[in-house]
């Protein structure tokens, strides 16, 4: 008899897109383009299927969206 899987695995294309993302987010802080990379750093924050990952997400944007490059009315 055939026994119905009982734990949930996500989808391939969330892992696929959960790397795009990434490296396209690692590519614009690279460029420092820190306010668009914070986006997407945000964004794969809510497609990371671990705890790692997401946390790790979460200071990316942390950091992109709260550096001196971000802030308009830093004085150089």
């Amino acid at each position: 008899m055939y026994r119905l899987r009982t734990s949930f695995v996500a989808p391939i294309w969330k892992y696929i897109k959960f790397l795009d993302i990434t490296r396209q987010a690692a590519d614009l802080e690279r460029q420092s383009a820190f306010q668009e990379a914070g986006e997407l750093w945000n964004k794969a924050l809510f497609v990371a299927r671990r705890d790692a990952n997401a946390e790790y997400c979460r200071h990316r944007a942390e950091f992109c969206l709260s550096s001196m490059f971000t802030r308009s009315s830093q004085v150089y």
